[in-house]
């Protein structure tokens, strides 16, 4: 484990040893993960499991602030674009008439 685990960070495999986004991968060699049983030929020493209720892990995972102020800054877009469309199509409609 000390090969390819950076000692003073904690680690949380999510169930899964590969398959890590790159920028997650604190390791000198990212497939040491992948590997590290494999290689080993024996099962883990020690496993936690951490469980926590789905709201709490979206609270946790999900920041709301950032999505809310995306989401107006579109509709703001949106409503922007439809407000100079309708213009755009009223001064069409007094040329015609």
């Amino acid at each position: 484990m000390k090969l390819i685990l950076n000692s003073s960070k904690g680690l949380v495999v999510d169930g899964t040893w590969n398959g890590f986004p790159e920028e997650a991968v604190t390791a000198t060699d990212g497939a040491g993960y992948a590997n590290l049983l494999t290689e080993s030929r024996r099962a883990p020493e020690l496993v936690v499991v951490l469980k926590c209720k789905e709201p709490a892990a979206f609270e946790r995972l999900i920041d709301a602030e950032a999505t809310k102020a995306e989401f107006e800054r579109l509709e703001k877009e949106r409503v922007d674009k439809r407000a100079a469309q309708r213009a755009e199509d009223r001064v069409v409609k007094l040329a015609e008439v």
